[in-house]
């Protein structure tokens, strides 16, 4: 079992309550979780294949980790249940946002963890899409070690459940990925370097049928 050593009794209650459900109702294996630093700015990188993404990677984590989403979970129950946990930095879509921006550096600045899809959105196909540079981004300019996460066979968990079976799920953290100190003045053509090889490390772990755009 594995619990946040840097939370506070609830976020560690509910990280022991998900890791007993998770490994009772599914067949739930999980490696790499060494490759997580225990202090420093960390960007947790999964790809983004279902709901049940951040509840997996984030039981799994020994840190409190900050969780970047979506506005439009934004007052809905999904939201709602995260804000109860830990802190959510909402990402307004399809324009730039500072605010969330400068939330996101302040943290990874603090030294803190931070949860960034580099997807972006969820993907409606069991392949990976392209990956968008803003995990690039935050650690060229705070130093951050990026760890990619690969999570697959989750999105068959409901349907397993209504035929009462359980899933088999796999989380591989894979090896952290460190920025050369020339990337905090990286632009776009280095970001999108950067991007890829997270991508790529994820594309890695995963089945071939997984891999979508990194095939």
């Amino acid at each position: 079992m594995y619990l946040a050593k840097d939370a506070g009794v609830f976020y560690r209650l509910v990280q022991r309550v998900l890791w007993l459900f998770f490994h009772v109702t599914t067949r739930l294996r999980v490696t790499g979780l060494e490759n997580v630093p225990l202090d420093g700015p960390v960007i947790v990188s999964p790809n983004h294949l279902h709901m049940l993404d951040i509840p997996l990677v984030g039981m799994c984590v020994r840190r409190r980790t900050v969780i970047m989403a979506a506005d439009k979970w934004k007052g809905k129950p999904g939201g709602w249940g995260m804000e109860r946990v830990t802190q959510i930095i909402y990402v307004a879509r399809g324009e730039p946002d500072r605010e969330a921006l400068a939330a996101s550096l302040k943290v990874l600045k603090e030294g803190g963890s931070l949860a960034v899809a580099p997807e972006g959105t969820r993907s409606r196909q069991p392949g990976l899409q392209k990956g968008h540079d803003g995990a690039s981004y935050l650690a060229s300019r705070t130093g951050a070690v990026i760890v990619p996460v690969a999570v697959w066979g989750h999105e068959k968990t409901f349907n397993e459940w209504r035929r009462l079976r359980r899933a088999e799920i796999r989380v591989a953290f894979c090896e952290p990925i460190r920025l050369p100190p020339e990337a905090s003045r990286a632009r776009a053509p280095e970001l999108e370097q950067y991007t890829a090889q997270v991508m790529r490390a994820i594309a890695a772990q995963m089945p071939p049928e997984y891999r979508g755009v990194y095939a």
